[in-house]
């Protein structure tokens, strides 16, 4: 986790849900490996932040594979 923010309080009972979108993709090594930023939001019943921040997971790389060509 880097930038990590609690904001609020988690009760038990409490319904949370998380969002999440893609900031940064960025390829390690000789591309057999890369890291992904993902800034999540964790917001409560009632849409309030109660925490956010930015995590980094470490993903393999796969080449795409080449279109076929119609002929």
């Amino acid at each position: 986790m880097r930038e990590w923010k609690f904001t609020g309080v988690v009760f038990p009972g409490d319904t949370i849900r998380v969002r999440t979108k893609v900031v940064h993709k960025e390829i390690r090594g000789r591309g057999k490996r890369g890291e992904v930023h993902w800034h999540r939001t964790i917001l409560n019943q009632e849409n309030k932040v109660i925490q956010e921040g930015v995590t980094i997971t470490l993903v393999e790389c796969r080449r795409p594979e080449p279109a076929e060509i119609d002929q």
